[in-house]
This record gives C-alpha cells, sequence and structure tokens, in this order.
C-alpha cells in the first residue's frame, strides 16, 4: 500500500498531477484504496476465492498424493475510480 502513496506523493513534488499528468492504478483493492486522494484505481482479485482454491489444491495433493501442475482461471476486474485520466492516450514505446 505504500508504494501507491509514495508515488502520488513523488509525482506531486514533481509537479505532476494525478490523473492530468500521471496515472497510477494498484493492483490488489485494499480497502484504503478508495480513501486516497485521487481515490486509487485498482485491479480487484477476489482473495477470498484465491484463499478457497488455493487450499482445495493443497487439501487435493495431500489427500490424493497428487504431484501434477494444475492451472486455474481467475477473474479480475478494474475498480475505476479517479487515478486514471480518461485519455487520449499517448504510445511512449515507439
Amino acid at each position: 500500500m505504500l508504494w501507491r502513496w509514495g508515488a502520488i506523493c513523488a509525482a506531486d513534488e514533481l509537479g505532476l498531477r494525478v490523473p492530468a499528468d500521471i496515472s497510477i492504478v494498484g493492483y490488489d483493492n485494499i480497502r484504503n484504496a478508495r480513501y486516497f486522494t485521487p481515490a486509487l484505481t485498482t485491479v480487484h482479485q477476489p482473495k477470498e476465492r484465491l484463499g478457497q482454491m488455493a487450499f482445495s489444491m493443497l487439501l487435493d495433493r495431500i489427500v490424493n498424493k497428487r504431484e501434477d501442475a494444475q492451472t486455474i482461471e481467475v477473474h479480475p476486474r478494474l475498480v475505476e475510480r479517479r487515478s486514471v485520466a480518461d485519455g487520449p492516450f499517448i504510445d511512449y514505446r515507439r
């Protein structure tokens, strides 16, 4: 969580405004993200579901002596708040 606040403060120290000049996005949807100024746009991961799946996979591995790798699919979602600009966007990688 602290890196996000640090990024917002560093941008401010450089005279950059979030989101007018720079966009910042988190990746875990912590509870406090909505209280940042500006409120932090973030990617929500279903943490409870991930924990349940991990426990189920571990139990299956212990009980059934399963050793093969498993692939799980999660469906994160973007929680749009105020730390990202609407665009237009410039691709600086060119």
